[in-house]
């Protein structure tokens, strides 16, 4: 990986349900950036992706489930995110999700 630029994506779901994903992938390698990927593996699966690392937290849940005990694990992976993000002084970092980036850019910034 570039040591000028570090980048990270953080995606708060399994892959197939962010389609989306793929784009900011082809974008990354358009751009010979390598990137690592921190992705919450809901469903305990082996993802495909071009990501120079995969750093996966495995608490399965349900994406569309209203388990009230959802947001503790949503804390789960945002405490997860950060201590990534820390451990590897990433310079960018790329939110997919909209819950992922209030949660986890409280967390960072505190």
């Amino acid at each position: 990986m570039d040591k000028e630029k570090k980048v990270v994506v953080v995606l708060g779901c399994n892959i197939h349900w962010a389609p989306y994903y793929y784009r900011y992938e082809t974008l990354l390698q358009k751009e010979e950036l390598d990137f690592d990927l921190i992705i919450w593996n809901r469903e305990n699966i082996q993802e495909e992706c071009h990501a120079t690392h995969i750093y996966e937290y495995k608490e399965r849940d349900k994406s569309c489930s209203n388990d009230p005990k959802k947001i503790v694990k949503f804390f789960g992976f945002s405490t997860y995110v950060k201590s990534v993000i820390k451990k590897n002084k990433y310079t960018k970092i790329v939110f997919l999700l909209f819950i992922e980036i209030h949660r986890c850019f409280k967390q960072i910034i505190s």
